[in-house]
């Protein structure tokens, strides 16, 4: 049945990597806090600590974000990070949000 479906999925699949690129045209790359090289919805931002990590995520999340902070020792210690998965229902709006956020954080 999916392998169906994904014949009509055009549309979604188009809006998802539509959503992919505007993420990665508007978030700001940073040394200090690399994005993930990723071509897929799951997107990556490295934070160098739990505590980072953590804070970042409840930054993104009290402004309406539903990002996970993915904390060692499920990665390795150092490479703690913001784990983004996006959707092809995310509107311009909330990709905006998002990028502006996470680029006032690794920016500030």
């Amino acid at each position: 049945m999916a392998y169906e479906m994904l014949n009509e999925a055009d549309d979604v699949i188009g809006q998802l990597k539509a959503n992919i690129a505007q993420f990665k045209q508007n978030i700001k790359q940073s040394e200090a806090y690399p994005l993930l090289k990723s071509d897929s919805a799951i997107q990556c931002i490295v934070f160098n600590s739990n505590e980072g990590a953590k804070q970042a995520a409840l930054t993104l999340q009290n402004a309406g974000l539903d990002v996970r902070a993915i904390l060692s020792p499920t990665v390795p210690l150092g490479t703690e990070r913001l784990r983004i998965c996006l959707h092809s229902y995310n509107s311009t709006d909330e990709l905006n949000l998002l990028t502006t956020t996470i680029n006032n954080l690794i920016h500030a």
